[in-house]
């Protein structure tokens, strides 16, 4: 992501928001984590998206 704001001056306020608010919950990023560990005991490898939706709230991680 570009660190420049429309009037093309730097704003890292913003982009480090903007990047904060993009990232998934550490929930879903330990799932991946360990679904790659499991993976990887019987030497296979996990690649391509990983889509995960959360039964509580419907919302899907990709």
């Amino acid at each position: 992501m570009d660190t420049r704001n429309h009037e093309h001056y730097k704003d890292k306020t913003a982009h480090d928001a903007i990047k904060a608010a993009d990232k998934p919950p550490d929930s879903v990023t330990r799932t991946i984590n360990a679904m790659k560990a499991v993976a990887a005991i019987d030497e296979f490898e996990v690649f391509g998206r990983i889509k995960l939706r959360d039964k509580k709230t419907g919302k899907i991680y990709r």
